[in-house]
């Protein structure tokens, strides 16, 4: 956390308040423009978001817990502003939470120590879904969660306590992903992990080039490989293409009802999974 503290109290802070402002359930496509407006004014704004997500991110078992700790910071204000100073208290309280207690307590070294499971162990207990070669299935997970699946496409999922996970081979899937503060939504998908919780997109998967289009909300993509690079933030309107044998991504701005397109086809509906 020494990079954490070279950058000014006040946009630590500005930070905690858009990372609990787009925690909400309610967070909008206005919240999300402005939010991206921010990270673009100074590379400080974009550098403590990013520390402050990714400490979330690591910290991803333990998350309930604190969640329920910042319960005061998310009820105080929906949409809290930018740093005033009645929120100031608050919003360092998830700096302190995050940074302080949990490290202090040893949960960053449990994490470092702990290996993460691999897709392999994922599948273990799992439900699989496919649509068969001409046909697209619609299904409803025991979450909310609503997917439909391209023809020729398969996934497998397992609801946890802590996660609700799912894996893709070669294969096309829209996901309309409820807010959940407790479970993460992961996918992994090629070599890569996608988390969607609240938001809506579609990923598609095959021959090693995966797409990911962004409808509604936000959804992180990072190497699947422990230690690899930081992850990439998706927003509404954006697509992230990665190409395996390259190893190059990329992000474009698209029209994501053009990548939902498929979804309007005949389909067959199941009942809830």
């Amino acid at each position: 956390m020494s990079e954490a503290r070279d950058i000014p109290e006040a946009t630590r802070e500005e930070a905690a308040s858009w990372f609990v402002r787009l925690q909400g359930a309610d967070a909008a496509a206005d919240d999300w423009a402005a939010f991206e407006r921010w990270l673009s004014e100074d590379a400080a704004h974009a550098r403590a978001y990013e520390q402050l997500e990714s400490l979330w991110v690591e910290l991803d078992d333990h998350a309930p817990g604190l969640r329920r700790a910042l319960a005061p910071v998310a009820q105080s204000d929906r949409r809290p502003r930018m740093s005033p100073a009645r929120g100031r208290a608050m919003t360092r309280r998830l700096w302190i939470a995050m940074a302080g207690g949990a490290i202090a307590a040893g949960l960053a070294a449990v994490i470092v120590l702990q290996p993460q499971p691999g897709p392999g162990a994922w599948e273990d207990g799992a439900t699989s879904y496919e649509a068969p070669a001409g046909e697209i299935r619609r299904v409803s997970l025991a979450d909310g969660t609503r997917v439909h699946l391209n023809a020729g496409s398969r996934i497998a999922v397992r609801m946890d306590r802590d996660a609700r996970r799912v894996i893709m081979s070669d294969a096309e899937a829209a996901f309309d992903v409820p807010h959940d503060p407790d479970r993460a939504f992961l996918i992994r998908v090629g070599d890569h992990e996608v988390r969607g919780g609240g938001a809506e997109f579609n990923l598609r998967h095959r021959q090693g080039r995966t797409v990911l289009t962004v409808r509604r909300g936000a959804v992180e993509v990072r190497p699947a490989r422990p230690g690899a690079a930081s992850a990439v933030r998706v927003t509404v309107g954006h697509q992230f293409v990665h190409e395996r044998a390259s190893g190059r991504s990329m992000i474009a701005e698209v029209d994501p009802d053009e990548a939902f397109g498929w979804t309007e086809a005949s389909w067959s509906a199941d009942p809830q999974g």
